[in-house]
């Protein structure tokens, strides 16, 4: 496959390309950081619920086409 970008007009969307596996990584980490936060820190219940939400809502946005 060959991915080609008329520059300077398409130049944001290069580098979104570019950066996908780095993007990739930091949600697969940020993810790991709310799991571990879940599931071994002992947390308020109000705390537990908000990092569930905020893992909720993530995968989400994570999910959509």
């Amino acid at each position: 496959m060959t991915l080609a970008f008329k520059l300077p007009e398409e130049a944001e969307e290069m580098k979104l390309a570019m950066n996908g596996a780095r993007l990739e990584y930091n949600m697969d980490e940020f993810d790991n950081f709310l799991r571990s936060k879940i599931k071994y820190e002992n947390l308020t219940t109000q705390e537990y619920e908000i990092y569930e939400a905020i893992r909720t809502k993530f995968w989400e946005c994570r999910n959509q086409d």
